[in-house]
C-alpha cells in the first residue's frame, strides 16, 4: 500500500516538473483567438457586466479587458482621454464589436467606457499604474 502511494507521488511529481518546463500558462484563447502567449498568463480584467478599477497592468505590460460575456455580440469601447492607451489587439464578435480589447496604456490614470447597449455600460477606471510602465510605452 505504502509502495503504491509512493509510486503515485513520483508519478504526480514528475507530471508537474513537465508541466512546468514546458513554460507555464497555455495560450490565453478568447472566442477562438489568441490573444497571449505570455508564460506568465496574463489577467483578464472582467468589465462585462459593472464598474471595475484597474491598477495594474498585466503580463506584456499590457491591461486586457473582456467587454463582452458571448463571442456573437460585442461592446463599443472609448479611451478617455483618447492618446491615453492604444488598443494593442481585439477579438471582436459577429456584429464586429469589441469581446475583448488588449490595452497599452500611456498614462498612470485614464477611464475606459464599454457601452454593450445604450442600458448597459461599465465604466473601467484605470488608475495608480506606475509611471515608468505607462510612459515606457508611448
Amino acid at each position: 500500500m505504502a509502495s503504491r502511494l509512493l509510486a503515485g507521488l513520483a508519478i504526480a511529481a514528475s507530471c508537474v516538473s513537465c508541466a512546468s518546463s514546458k513554460g507555464g500558462a497555455p495560450p490565453t484563447v478568447i472566442c477562438g483567438k489568441t490573444i497571449s502567449r505570455d508564460p506568465a498568463g496574463p489577467v483578464i480584467e472582467d468589465a462585462t457586466a459593472h464598474d471595475i478599477t484597474v491598477t495594474s497592468v498585466t503580463a506584456g505590460a499590457v491591461i486586457i479587458l473582456r467587454t463582452a460575456s458571448g463571442c456573437h455580440t460585442g461592446a463599443d469601447v472609448a479611451v478617455e482621454p483618447s492618446d491615453a492607451a492604444d488598443m494593442v489587439d481585439d477579438v471582436r464578435g459577429a456584429d464586429q464589436r469589441y469581446i475583448a480589447v488588449v490595452l497599452e496604456p500611456h498614462r498612470d490614470a485614464f477611464t475606459v467606457r464599454v457601452t454593450r447597449s445604450p442600458g448597459s455600460v461599465s465604466v473601467v477606471t484605470v488608475k495608480g499604474l506606475s509611471p515608468a510602465t505607462a510612459m515606457s510605452h508611448g
